[in-house]
């Protein structure tokens, strides 16, 4: 097939409304800007280490003025609120929101159900 061809077929065309023309641009030039940005992503084949961290709470599970400012270790594994009767991950939104004089910290499920706490709904995992 030579070019004066291909025009010709291009000529016999019907005539597209302007609006639908300029949609099809707009598509063409969204796949594929979308198929160049796939072509930069960079791939990582292998899995981030990951690390694992004791965290060390105080035998009744709870902190006081005196843990805190002997510089102890106030994370644990589940946090709720002294003014609230639910717990949550540390990374939860619900936990997030909490002010730190606030925070009640627990070492396990069991120890903050035993103090009357029940799981987040809205905290995925626990």
């Amino acid at each position: 097939m030579t070019l004066p061809n291909i025009r010709q077929k291009i000529k016999d065309l019907p005539d597209l409304p302007r609006d639908i023309f300029v949609f099809i641009l707009i598509s063409l030039v969204a796949i594929g800007s979308y198929g160049l940005n796939l072509g930069s992503i960079e791939r990582k084949s292998s899995i981030s280490e990951l690390k694992v961290v004791r965290l060390h709470m105080p035998n009744n599970g709870s902190l006081n003025a005196e843990n805190t400012a002997l510089g102890a270790v106030t994370d644990g594994v589940y946090v709720g609120s002294k003014n609230g009767k639910t717990y949550h991950l540390p990374w939860c939104s619900g936990a997030t929101r909490i002010l730190e004089k606030n925070k009640v910290w627990f070492s396990s499920k069991e120890d903050a159900t035993n103090r009357g706490y029940s799981p987040a709904s809205n905290c995925k995992g626990i």
